[in-house]
């Protein structure tokens, strides 16, 4: 079987986590494989990585990468920036089709391009094609009759974009990867309803060091308590936030900031200004600005305390960070809303916080230190133990193949 497979962005989890293992279990099953991605993400560190450890019978098409729009940022400019990513798609498509036959089409996160698919269906010809929502909280619930909006009409666009998306004939699932969302569209009466199945996130993890070792790696002391933030560094993972609030409430010597992962521009400028101006940064943040593969991962969740997971500008979608948390037992200082909120609200496997409220997020850093000072979160419970096996890269992959495989043959 040959699939080709869209992935434009290399940031957050898109290529470390999805692409990577598409890429080890499709070669698995001996699928030839095409990508589609951008200019801009073969550039990418993690791209040339996955890439070096996937040298042969890979295909690789590049586009043009579509920036987002950064200003008057609404449904209208939205829409406009995935018209433009659809229409390039359709292009690249069309050109390819020329020498190859693809048996299917397979967009890891096709949230960048799902409106059009839905007005102007597939780009895709008559090649069946699947996709996997990321951020269904911004877009099946949207839908809910159980939600109460302001602005019904949002609510009724996006009930009309769904239903159509899911009639579209060479749509043949689409696969959400929040669990309550999910169970509360069982209720629902969508037509073709069918096409929506479950696809568990996920992480990866390794086991290489102790945490002792770990942290004598990052020069950091048994006595320190250290917050991780890990993962794609950018605005609204709130982490300027959470140094604004070490800078105004933080007296003590102990507590240490651990920022792990590769940052944007707009995140670095404001990280580096914020840390420039204010000298006690120095020494309590561990700058760690790059791509992390397995063994620079496991040494930063193996050192660390707590996870940072303040998102804000209203993030309401999964994290892939989340679930390496879990695997790591690691607690979170995470937000109320969306599948951070739910996860801390059914668990209490860490605390919530405001993310735009300093003092706040300072309340929640106490919380947390007594919590673990006092064993709170010493074992997992039975249910957690049973969610990190469920979110496995393993569960994960084995259910999409099963699903792509079944349904082209």
């Amino acid at each position: 079987m040959k699939v080709l497979i869209i992935e434009p962005y290399s940031s957050g989890h898109h290529m470390s986590l999805y692409l990577r293992n598409i890429f080890k279990f499709f070669r698995q099953k001996k699928w030839g494989i095409t990508i589609i991605t951008s200019d801009k993400s073969v550039k990418s560190a993690v791209f040339k990585k996955i890439m070096k450890e996937n040298l042969s019978n890979i295909q690789i098409e590049t586009i043009e990468h579509i920036d987002k729009p950064y200003f008057f940022v609404n449904f209208i400019t939205i829409f406009f920036h995935q018209v433009r990513w659809w229409l390039s798609l359709r292009k690249t498509f069309k050109s390819l089709s020329k020498n190859n036959t693809f048996d299917c089409v397979y967009i890891p996160s096709i949230d960048f391009v799902i409106h059009p698919l839905a007005l102007f269906r597939s780009p895709f010809g008559d090649t069946p094609f699947y996709g996997n929502l990321i951020s269904s909280k911004n877009h099946l619930k949207q839908t809910s009759e159980s939600m109460k909006y302001k602005n019904r009409l949002k609510k009724n666009i996006y009930t009309f974009l769904i239903k159509r998306l899911l009639s579209a004939t060479y749509l043949k699932k689409l696969f959400i990867i929040e669990e309550n969302i999910y169970k509360e569209l069982q209720h629902r009466s969508f037509i073709h309803y069918e096409k929506i199945e479950y696809l568990p996130d996920f992480s990866d993890i390794q086991n290489n060091l102790s945490k002792k070792e770990s942290r004598k790696t990052l020069g950091l002391r048994e006595s320190d308590f250290v917050i991780l933030v890990y993962g794609s560094l950018s605005i609204r993972k709130g982490a300027i936030n959470l140094l604004k609030s070490i800078v105004n409430y933080n007296n003590s010597k102990h507590i240490k900031i651990l920022v792990a992962g590769t940052p944007d521009k707009e995140f670095l400028n404001e990280f580096n200004k914020l840390v420039e101006s204010n000298y006690s940064l120095s020494d309590i943040v561990i700058q760690r600005l790059y791509y992390h593969d397995e063994y620079d991962q496991d040494i930063v969740f193996k050192a660390s305390d707590c996870l940072w997971l303040g998102y804000t500008e209203g993030f309401m979608g999964s994290s892939g960070v989340l679930y390496i948390s879990i695997s790591y037992n690691i607690p979170i200082i995470g937000t109320y809303d969306g599948v951070i909120g739910d996860f801390l609200e059914k668990y209490n496997f860490g605390v919530a916080c405001n993310p735009d409220d300093l003092k706040n997020i300072f309340k929640a850093l106490t919380n947390i230190q007594n919590k673990i000072n006092e064993d709170e979160f010493i074992k997992m419970s039975k249910q957690l133990v049973n969610l990190s096996k469920r979110h496995s890269v393993k569960e994960h992959m084995n259910r999409l193949i099963k699903f792509i495989g079944t349904s082209i043959h």
